[in-house]
Parts: C-alpha cells; sequence; structure tokens
C-alpha cells in the first residue's frame, strides 16, 4: 500500500505535497532604515473532499501601518511625521508645506471655499493664510 498523498480520482501519488513556500521576496529599506519585505508565496492545501487547491499570495513582513498590500516597492512612502511605512494611496501630500504624511498624521481645515488636508504641524502652527480666519470664524 502506498503511504504517499493519494488524488482520489487517480489512485497514483500525487505530485503536489502541502505547505507553504516563499518564491520571490524583495526588501525596501526606508530613508529613516525601516525594513520591510514583500513576500511571494505559494500555499498548497488539500481539502476535504481530496481537492488540491494552490493559491499565490503576496505578503509584508512587517506589515504596513495601514495594513494594506502593495503590489511593487515602489507604492511603499514613509510618513515624514510618525515615520510609519505605509502604501501610496494613503499617502497625502500637504499643500502647505509640502511634505508627505499618512492619514492620522493629517488634518481637514475649512477655508472659505473649501475644505483641504494638511499636516498637523501645518494646521497647528496656523501656516495657511486663511486658516487664522477659519478658527475666528468657527471659534469667534
Amino acid at each position: 500500500m502506498n503511504t504517499g498523498q493519494q488524488n482520489i480520482f487517480n489512485q497514483q501519488q500525487s505530485p503536489l505535497t502541502p505547505g507553504r513556500i516563499i518564491t520571490k521576496v524583495k526588501r525596501y529599506v526606508s530613508p529613516t532604515g525601516q525594513v520591510t519585505e514583500l513576500r511571494w508565496v505559494t500555499i498548497t492545501i488539500q481539502d476535504k473532499q481530496g481537492i488540491w487547491r494552490t493559491e499565490e499570495n503576496i505578503e509584508v513582513v512587517p506589515p504596513l501601518a495601514d495594513g494594506t498590500t502593495p503590489q511593487d516597492l515602489d507604492k511603499i512612502r514613509e510618513c515624514l511625521r510618525c515615520r510609519c511605512l505605509i502604501h501610496e494611496k494613503n499617502y497625502r501630500i500637504c499643500p502647505l508645506c509640502g511634505l508627505g504624511f499618512c492619514l492620522p498624521c493629517t488634518k481637514v481645515i475649512e477655508t472659505e471655499k473649501q475644505q483641504i488636508r494638511v499636516c498637523v504641524d501645518c494646521a497647528r502652527n496656523n501656516r495657511h493664510p486663511l486658516l487664522s480666519l477659519a478658527r475666528k470664524v468657527v471659534w469667534g
């Protein structure tokens, strides 16, 4: 009797073995020296009916602060305030100072005509000429 993995449709030994294989790794090093890796992982499992399934996933180790998984390293950014690594879709450029930040390090302020998202430091330091006017209107 063969003790290897069996395919229920073909009683020959299956060439697949259950497991997890890392097929490719790319490493990102931020300007401040933080390191994260993108890992392409192939997972092979056999379900209760004996059917083999193979899935390919991308993992980020350690995970990005925003919980997303980019498809490539050029999509990773570093917040200039809290230094967390995030996906570029959650990266915002402050229109006042021109630096890039994650969403928690930004704040929406209201001007006379529109709402703009600025970094917390610019909002705190009154760098926007209309911000002082907006504070007078809101807080009196």
